[in-house]
Formats: C-alpha cells, sequence, structure tokens
C-alpha cells in the first residue's frame, strides 16, 4: 500500500518527475500489477490477451511490411517521426530480433487486460476511461459472452443429437415426433453467433486507437499514463522501478502506440494502389500523425515518449548494480551475493583454453601448435572486397599444406576416392563437425577470456572475413586481435549503432 506521507528524501529527481508515489497514494500496488498480468485461469484474460499480442505482433507489422512492399516508406518516415513540420530521415523498422514484437505487443496486452478488469472492477482498478473507451471495452465482454454462448449451444446441441439418435436406435416409431420437436425446440432457442477473428482484431483496434487518441486536455489523466505508473512498480522488490529498468518498457508502448495507429488509418486488407483523386495516404496518415503521434501536444503519446528521454538521460547517472565483488583475501569472488571460488572459475577458462587447442591441433593436423607473430601479420582493415581476411592472400598455400598433412599422416586414402581424386563425403562431413565444434569452442574461450566482452548476440555477430552487407570485423591491429561489434539491442529502437571494440593480448590468445 502506498503511504500518503512523502518524504524528501525519497523523492529523487526521476520520481518528482513521475509523480507515482503521490499519483497511487492509496492504493494496492500489488492488486494493481497483478490487474495487468495475464491470469491462467480467466478464459476471458486469456482471450483477450492472445488477441492482442497475435493482432500487434504479426497483424501490424505486417501492415509495416506491407508498406516497405508498396514503396509507401515515406509514411513510415512520417510514422517514425515524433514532428509535425518534418518527417525522419529513416522510415520506421521492420525487422526485429526474434521474440521483440511478441514481447512489446505484451506491454499493450497488459493495458488492455487492465482496462477489461477496470469495467468489471472500478472501485479497484481506477482506469481514467472515456465513455467511448468504456464502450469499446464492455464490447470485448460482450463478445466474449457470445463466444462463451456459442460454445455451450455447440454442446448442447451435440449432447441433443446423441440423445436422438440413441432414441432413434431404441424406438423407431417415434423417430418423427422426436425431430420434430428437436427441430421446434431449436428454432425456439435464440440463436448465438460465434464472433469471428475479424471482430476480435476490429474491436482491440478501435479500441487501442481510442487509448492513443485520448484527448488530455478534455479527459485529463489518460489510461496509458495510469499504465505506465502501474508498470514503474516492481512487485518483486517492492519499489519503484529504476529509469534503467523502466525505458525499455515505455519504448515497447512507443512502438505499440505507432503501429495501432497506423493500422486503424490505413487498415492492411483495404490498402489499394493510389490512382489520383481523393485524399493519398499520406494525406490521411498525416492527419492522424501530426495530431496523436508527436511530441509538443498535451496527448498520451507526447507523456511516453518525453518520459522516455528523460529516464535514458537519468539512467546514465543512476548507481549500476554491484553485481560482482571479491572477498578480502581475494580468493572468493561473490557474483550476486553467490560464492564463486576464483581458483575453480581459473580451471574452468583453463580448460576450455586447453579443449580449444586440442581441437586446433585436430583441424590443422598437427602436433603442436605453430607459433604465431602477430606483429609480423599485415592486416588490411579497410579492404572492401566481399569474401577477403587476413589470412586471404595465401589461401591456396594453405590448402596445399593441408593435403601435404594428410600424405604425411597417410590418410589420403580414407579423404579422397577414384582416378579424379573426389573427396569421400564422410570425411568431409566429419571434418566440418569438427570445425563446428571447435567454433563453439572458440566462441566460448573468447567471452571467458576477452576481458569486457559484450553480449552473447553482439559477439555471436562477428565476422572473419568481410560480407557482401558489411566489413569483417575480426580484425590485427599492433601485434593484438581486435573484435568490434556493431549490432547492440536497442539498435532498432534507436536506429544508430554502438562500437564497442575488444582487444585480445598476448596472454589471452
Amino acid at each position: 500500500m502506498i503511504g500518503n506521507e512523502e518524504n524528501k528524501v525519497d523523492l529523487t529527481p526521476w520520481l518528482r518527475r513521475t509523480g507515482w508515489p503521490k499519483f497511487f497514494a492509496g492504493q494496492d500496488m500489488k492488486v494493481l500489477v497483478e490487474g495487468t498480468q495475464c491470469d491462467k485461469t480467466n478464459p476471458f484474460v486469456v482471450r483477450v490477451w492472445d488477441s492482442v499480442v497475435s493482432l500487434l505482433s504479426q497483424k501490424c507489422l505486417d501492415g509495416v511490411k506491407d508498406c516497405y512492399d508498396r514503396d509507401w516508406t515515406v509514411i513510415l518516415q512520417w510514422l517514425d517521426s515524433t514532428k509535425a513540420s518534418a518527417e525522419s530521415s529513416t522510415p520506421f523498422s521492420r525487422d526485429y530480433g526474434k521474440g521483440t514484437p511478441i514481447k512489446y505487443a505484451k506491454q499493450w496486452a497488459a493495458l488492455i487486460v487492465l482496462c477489461a478488469r477496470s469495467v468489471l472492477e472500478p472501485e479497484v482498478y481506477r482506469v481514467p476511461l472515456l465513455d467511448k473507451q468504456r464502450k469499446l471495452v464492455e464490447k470485448l465482454h460482450e463478445l466474449w459472452k457470445r463466444e462463451s454462448d456459442s460454445d455451450s449451444d455447440s454442446d448442447t446441441n451435440s449432447d441433443s443429437n446423441d440423445s436422438d439418435s440413441n432414441d432413434a436406435d431404441s424406438n423407431d416409431s417415434d423417430d418423427d415426433s422426436d425431430s420434430q420437436a428437436s427441430e421446434c425446440s431449436q428454432r425456439r432457442r435464440p440463436q448465438s453467433t460465434k464472433p469471428t477473428k475479424l471482430e476480435w482484431e476490429d474491436t482491440i483496434v478501435d479500441l487501442s486507437a481510442e487509448l492513443v487518441k485520448h484527448d488530455r486536455w478534455q479527459g485529463g489523466s489518460s489510461a496509458i499514463q495510469y499504465f505506465c505508473g502501474i508498470s514503474g512498480y516492481n512487485i518483486g522488490t517492492g519499489a519503484w522501478r529504476a529509469p534503467n529498468d523502466y525505458t525499455n518498457k515505455l519504448s515497447a508502448l512507443i512502438w505499440c502506440m505507432r503501429v495501432i495507429i497506423l493500422e486503424d488509418t490505413l487498415p492492411t486488407c483495404d490498402r489499394r494502389i493510389f490512382r489520383g483523386g481523393g485524399d493519398s495516404p499520406l494525406h490521411m496518415f498525416k492527419l492522424v500523425h501530426d495530431q496523436w503521434l508527436v511530441t509538443g501536444q498535451h496527448t498520451a503519446f507526447h507523456y511516453v515518449h518525453t518520459l522516455r528521454n528523460y529516464g535514458m538521460a537519468a539512467s546514465k547517472f543512476t548507481p549500476g548494480k554491484v553485481q560482482v565483488s571479491l572477498s578480502h583475501d581475494k580468493k572468493r569472488l561473490l557474483l550476486e551475493g553467490e560464492p564463486l571460488d576464483v581458483d575453480n572459475w581459473k580451471y574452468c577458462v583453463h580448460k576450455i583454453v586447453e579443449e580449444l587447442e586440442r581441437l586446433t591441433k585436430r583441424i590443422l593436423m598437427v602436433e603442436d601448435l605453430p607459433h604465431v607473430d602477430f606483429y609480423s601479420i599485415h592486416d588490411r582493415p579497410n579492404h572492401p572486397t566481399s569474401g577477403y581476411y587476413l589470412g586471404k592472400d595465401g589461401e591456396k598455400d594453405a590448402r596445399a599444406r593441408m593435403l601435404k598433412r594428410i600424405q604425411g599422416k597417410k590418410e589420403l586414402e580414407e579423404w579422397v576416392t577414384g582416378d579424379n581424386l573426389q573427396y569421400r563425403e564422410s570425411q568431409v562431413l566429419s571434418y566440418e563437425r569438427d570445425v563446428s565444434e571447435w567454433l563453439h569452442a572458440c566462441s566460448l574461450a573468447i567471452l571467458f577470456t576477452c576481458g569486457l566482452s559484450g553480449r552473447g548476440p553482439e559477439m555471436l555477430s562477428m565476422r572473419y572475413k568481410n560480407h557482401q552487407a558489411c566489413l569483417r570485423n575480426l580484425l590485427v591491429e599492433d601485434g593484438q586481435m581486435m573484435a568490434v561489434s556493431l549490432y547492440h539491442k536497442s539498435m532498432a529502437i534507436t536506429d544508430n549503432v554502438k562500437v564497442p571494440h575488444t582487444l585480445f593480448t598476448s596472454s589471452d590468445v
């Protein structure tokens, strides 16, 4: 329960900016947070949740991709813009990591579920819904009632048919009278039509668009603003979230608001090639965008977007989490409070390096690893040719050396067959499995020994040779091997790359 008293020491600049302690004073935040979650025991909540997630992550995202296919990228440039005076230099993205659209859509599903619960229990969930918004939420309940009634009618009719069939088998003389009575009862029973998937989607889009188009001058605080406050409370810790633990939720809401307005204004199924006459699709979209998807207006989008920007700036000065610490004798590492023996950790790293050395000897077919003088390697990092890497010049000689090693080990007959000396498929596949195993060990060795490494997806996106889309990012510079990763998790949101680099010293390799 949020107390009514405010302590000046507890009111950080972040909480003063959000105003959450005062806004939710006297309310049970645990109940409110649970109201935004998907209760698996409530079939209505599960039905709405799944429908929202499917709609946003599939249909709305397909609407964005359809704009690319139609060469309507100018609309996506306006969709990505937060200004009414100018479009963005880059269009709204259509490429996301696996599971990212679903993760974003779940944030909006939590909002819709909260609104649905608020209609049933307004004294508990005090979501500020306008009349039109409330009617659309009630329509969701009506659709669920129709669906439930239709399912129950189907079960009743199925039981009735089974009963009629059994009666017919036991008494043929009463067959006609029973069938007539059954038909009469079906005519008297009100027919409940099961709502289609399109009806669910249209209602959710209409409700979502109305939540975005909330005029805060007339309606006061919006449902989106109320939901932002609830999602800012961490039910696990019983405390308000810090900016660095919260802005990702706001980014998800911004993404949802944009794709919803696009689908509401220009439905994917109704798009046609513009042939002149009437308003163009761009004009239709800009009329809505310039009012509801820009900053500087008293709208829900302005609130979420400016709060996210403030949170991103504030997170730079937020103390990070102390996850790793050493004991006073430097022998025990504490990882989030859990002890980790340093000697065992070193042993684990050494075993990984030893395994990498073993696999390297195996795929190179040598008894001892050759010494490599990195200072003697002349690398050309700006060489643009696709397929180039630092060993490209000696590639043919390397193949000849490998054949000599196969001959030296007297295994040539195991590798080739026939007069044309064709490689045996089984031997090639076995060698490729060894290479794959080597790559796994090499990835682990890089992550464990290169100091401050990046996240897994960033490190696994490294290339040892140039690609058609980008240059390689494993380089040799002044006697050291360098890994330069360009990808990062927020690239799809910010449309900017970060260039962290990692140096492998001579002791690491």
